[in-house]
């Protein structure tokens, strides 16, 4: 019998907090960056305005704010890679809970520092970049993942997992599905030191849940007395590595690695959304204000919400379906979205590609529990790890990509960024069919049982 526990309102307030911070530290650092520029005065008057006659000013704000940005990203994420590696391994000796709550601690240190930078505009941007470093030295929302996953991996039996996993997803989405919007209004009504006192409160009450959160495992009492030496032995990224390299029978190698490239692609389309669109709102013809900004995100997530909840009591339910059959769905979303978005024009149209997203979340959480079933128990901590650390560097990659991309195509095309996205998400359906055509264990439904089943069956 399973333990349980329920990790889930913590990552759900963390997510919340996350979509807080990241609707609004674009915002602040195109202010700061304006400010610095001009003044106080003329950033209201070309943010409000909704012609082109500030274009060039406009479009030299979007490249600072861009490069500002990667900046950030950079500082946010590189230290993230490093330390999530040994709190993966150092999990699997000592328990979840205390990984758990490090990016809490480093994210709330963080908000302190862009509360003072949202008082005084003035302050160097520097500032800021001070505070994603100390966000990244606690995990930041890598290490959140890894030991989340993981704990739920502990506490859920086999058949049940990819339903747990998916209820992660589904609290990352309806975490933020409301925050936003509540950044939006905040932002227009009071500033921008209402949303991160607003912050730095919610992550006191995710310290109050963590402290009668219950462990996952039971662990060797010696470990666990020594758990600050054991975070420090390199041989935690010996044991991290080995997930990657470690020797598997034939077709669980194929499907890892399958698993891997649909991992990069899904998060890789992903950012494209996260790093881009706020800006790409902002710009000629759309214009759109924070609080309509804020309502789109929170239709979007909304959307993403709902397909992991389809995807939990519909389809795996009542359809049977299974991991790879999500993977496609997944890709098929992106598609419809990212397209629909290159070709908007009006605000209305925003909002219809808004509902598109609806099954762009079902992706993730199928390839982390079908990688979950092909890892022995004993490195679930160790897997998921690794895949934080891989997310942490595709965050890195796309965010440097598409920043680089929309600040030199910003002025001819800016919506080039999702075409991109278009065709990266017709490699990942591409992928999911293939992980469908390569499983001969007959383990996963299919989203075309009968068509793959005779495809493959043709083949031998």
């Amino acid at each position: 019998m399973k333990k349980i526990g329920y990790v889930e309102p913590i990552l759900c307030a963390y997510f919340f907090n996350i979509g807080m911070d990241m609707f609004t530290s674009k915002q602040l650092i195109f202010k700061k960056v304006c400010i610095k520029r001009f003044n106080d005065t003329y950033c209201d008057v070309i943010s409000q305005s909704s012609n082109n006659s500030f274009k060039d000013d406009i479009n030299f704000l979007h490249n600072e704010t861009a490069e500002w940005d990667l900046y950030l990203n950079i500082a946010r994420t590189l230290p993230a890679v490093f330390v999530t590696v040994f709190l993966g391994t150092w999990s699997d000796k000592v328990g979840r809970k205390m990984v758990i709550i490090l990016p809490v601690l480093g994210d709330m240190a963080g908000f302190l520092f862009f509360l003072i930078s949202s008082i005084y505009l003035e302050l160097s941007l520097y500032y800021l970049i001070i505070a994603c470093l100390i966000s990244g030295f606690f995990g930041n929302f890598t290490a959140m993942l890894q030991a989340t996953c993981a704990y739920v991996a502990d506490v859920s039996l086999v058949e049940e997992r990819t339903t747990r996993i998916a209820f992660l997803e589904f609290m990352n989405h309806f975490g933020r599905i409301m925050s936003p919007a509540i950044a939006g209004v905040l932002i227009q009504k009071k500033g921008f030191t209402a949303v991160y006192i607003t912050l730095v409160v919610i992550s006191s009450f995710q310290l109050i849940y963590w402290f009668f959160l219950k462990e996952s495992r039971q662990f060797d009492v010696c470990i666990v007395d020594n758990k600050f030496k054991e975070l420090v032995k390199f041989q935690r990224i010996k044991d991290a590595l080995n997930v990657f390299f470690k020797k598997r029978d034939k077709s669980h190698r194929v499907l890892f690695y399958l698993l891997v490239g649909a991992f990069i692609l899904d998060l890789f389309v992903l950012m494209g959304i996260l790093s881009i669109l706020v800006l790409y709102f902002l710009h000629f013809p759309l214009n759109l204000s924070s609080s309509q900004i804020g309502y789109f995100f929170m239709e979007m997530n909304a959307a993403r919400a709902l397909g992991v909840l389809v995807m939990n009591t519909i389809l795996i339910k009542y359809f049977h379906w299974r991991d790879f059959s999500f993977i496609i769905l997944c890709g098929i979303s992106y598609i419809g979205f990212s397209l629909f978005i290159a070709l908007s024009s009006k605000i209305w149209h925003t909002f219809a590609a808004g509902a598109l997203a609806v099954f762009t979340s079902v992706g993730m959480p199928a390839t982390r529990s079908a990688l979950s079933k092909i890892t022995n128990s004993e490195e679930q901590g160790c897997m998921f790890s690794m895949f934080s650390c891989l997310e942490v560097l595709v965050v890195l990659a796309a965010g440097t990509m598409y920043n680089a991309v929309y600040e030199h195509t910003v002025d001819a095309l800016p919506s080039l960024i999702f075409y991109i996205m278009v065709g990266l998400a017709a490699v990942l359906t591409g992928i999911g069919i293939t992980l469908v055509r390569t499983d001969a264990s007959g383990k996963y439904d299919t989203l075309f049982p009968d068509f793959f089943a005779d495809s493959h069956n043709s083949q031998k």
